[in-house]
C-alpha cells in the first residue's frame, strides 16, 4: 500500500473553528462528512468519525487551533508530553487525498496519501485555555492555544 522507503512527512495547519470543530476528509467522499447531520455541539465525543473522515470537536468557537500532523509507514513510538485527553481511530481514503477543513469546507490544507484504510491517532492540549478566551472573554479569530497531534499510518494486510 505505501512505499516503505518514503519518508515520514509533517504537517502544520491552522484550520477554522467556526462551529467548535474541524473534520480532517476525503474531499472527494460522496459519504457524509462529519457533523454534516447534525451540530458538533450534539457529539459526546471529542473525535466523531464517518466513511468521508473525522471530524475534531474543539473547546473553542471562532478561532484557529494548531494541527499538527504526520505521515509515518508504522505505528508511531509513545511520545511523552502533557495532552488533555488522546485516542485512536481510523479513516478510509477512496481518492488519495485527505483535506484539512472547517466544517463549512473552508480548506487550511490538502496532502496526498495512497488510497486504503488508515489509523488515526489523536491528541489535544490547551482546551482549557481556548475554552477561556473564546467562551469566556468572547475573544474570536485568535491563532493556536489549542493544539492538536494527529498521526497517520496504513493499516496493512497481514
Amino acid at each position: 500500500m505505501t512505499d516503505r522507503t518514503e519518508p515520514d512527512r509533517e504537517l502544520v495547519f491552522q484550520p477554522y473553528a467556526g462551529s467548535n470543530a474541524f473534520v480532517l476528509v476525503d474531499p472527494g467522499s460522496e459519504q457524509p462528512w462529519p457533523f454534516d447531520d447534525g451540530s458538533p455541539q450534539d457529539s459526546d465525543e471529542l473525535v466523531v468519525t464517518t466513511q468521508a473522515g473525522a471530524g475534531f470537536l474543539s473547546a473553542g468557537r471562532d478561532f484557529y487551533p494548531t494541527v499538527r500532523i504526520r505521515i509515518t509507514s508504522a505505528h508511531p513510538s509513545h511520545e511523552g508530553g502533557s495532552w488533555d485527553a488522546a485516542g485512536e481511530t481510523s479513516v478510509t481514503v477512496l481518492n488519495g487525498r485527505l483535506a484539512l477543513s472547517s466544517v463549512i469546507r473552508d480548506i487550511a490544507g490538502m496532502f496526498d496519501v495512497e488510497p486504503g484504510d488508515w489509523h488515526l491517532l489523536w491528541r489535544v492540549r490547551g482546551r482549557d485555555q481556548a475554552a477561556r478566551r473564546s467562551l469566556d472573554a468572547g475573544e474570536r479569530y485568535f491563532h493556536g492555544v489549542e493544539e492538536w497531534d494527529l498521526v497517520l499510518w496504513p493499516e496493512l494486510d497481514e
